[in-house]
């Protein structure tokens, strides 16, 4: 499995610590990804508002088959 952050389709390190994810109703821990320099935060952020733009007006499953069909998504 990969462990940096995927940012407008390129994989990208992180600053080289993490942070812990996890579901509030179980408190299970999902994930430990990366934390972000400022710099990748910015391009994160660019690229999250272009894929919700490219989504705009279309359904939901439209948006996670998008996210699912991704290459770089994979494990």
């Amino acid at each position: 499995m990969r462990t940096g952050m995927l940012i407008g389709g390129e994989w990208a390190a992180g600053n080289g610590t993490t942070f812990t994810t996890v579901t509030p109703a179980t408190g299970e821990v999902l994930a430990e990804p990366p934390e972000a320099r400022a710099g990748r935060r910015r391009r994160r952020t660019a690229a999250a508002r272009a894929f919700t733009s490219s989504c705009r007006g279309r359904s939901r499953r439209f948006a996670g088959r998008s996210i699912m069909a991704c290459p770089a998504c994979g494990p």
